[in-house]
């Protein structure tokens, strides 16, 4: 089985003018990487304005994949995050394929920088993962980052319950999580799952990673490997032969 994913986050659109050329960039490289699945974690816009909204949706539409997008805590802001629903679609949502199965869920509260996925939603992440059909690639994904990320500064802003939903991950036998937020790629792998931080793609705030990243990850049978693409750059290998037990 072979199955290649990119991750990106971070978008901004908005926050600087030249936000908006790394965000084509992205999807002229994302085109012609032609992979299997998308998944965008997140900030996709830097206010939540119902323009940058509608700007950014007409930016991503040209990606010829499947792809996700999940609001982060900037979508959220200004109302962002029901223009979100209206214009881009549900701000979590379930994907599945002939390899994976994915939920991807909205860690966002309006106009606050913390994230929290609440009680009322662990229900839904036990029964997509609990009921997966065998040999499929179990992903959570959100906006937060799990665990705190090297390279960033003073942490905060981390998933309020990141504890009880870290417990659910495990507990469920999730291969796969993928954050962003920090604007630093990074890897944790904690038990039997791999935890994928991935760079910005149009902030200058790029942290210790120094460049616009986004993340390639490709699947083979039961190991993972992760590459860095920098927007407009070079791919390079960030870590390989990370195994996952399906």
């Amino acid at each position: 089985m072979e199955y290649f994913l990119i991750h990106a986050s971070d978008l901004h659109l908005g926050e600087r003018i030249e936000s908006k050329e790394k965000i084509k960039q992205l999807v002229s490289e994302v085109n012609d990487y032609c992979p299997n699945l998308l998944v965008i974690t997140g900030d996709s816009t830097h206010h939540g304005l119902e323009q940058q909204i509608m700007e950014i949706k007409q930016l991503l539409d040209e990606i010829m994949c499947p792809t996700i997008i999940i609001p982060g805590n900037h979508d959220a802001k200004s109302w962002g995050w029901k223009f979100f629903e209206e214009i881009i679609g549900p701000r979590s949502i379930k994907y599945e394929d002939k390899h994976v199965v994915l939920l991807a869920m909205d860690s966002s509260t309006p106009d606050v920088a913390d994230g929290h996925i609440g009680r009322d939603n662990y229900h839904l992440i036990e029964e997509t993962f609990s009921n997966a059909k065998k040999g499929k690639i179990k992903i959570f994904a959100l906006h937060h980052h799990l665990v705190p990320v090297p390279q960033t500064g003073r942490e905060k802003a981390v998933l309020t319950d990141s504890g009880d939903v870290l417990e659910i991950l495990m507990k469920t036998g999730v291969n796969l999580s993928l954050c962003g937020h920090r604007h630093v790629p990074w890897i944790w792998q904690l038990e039997k799952m791999v935890i994928n931080h991935t760079g910005t793609v149009g902030s200058p705030r790029t942290r210790g990673a120094r460049e616009n990243y986004y993340s390639l990850i490709r699947i083979i049978d039961e190991k993972i490997q992760i590459s860095l693409k920098a927007i407009g750059g070079e791919e390079k290998l960030f870590k390989k032969d990370l195994s996952i037990y399906l």
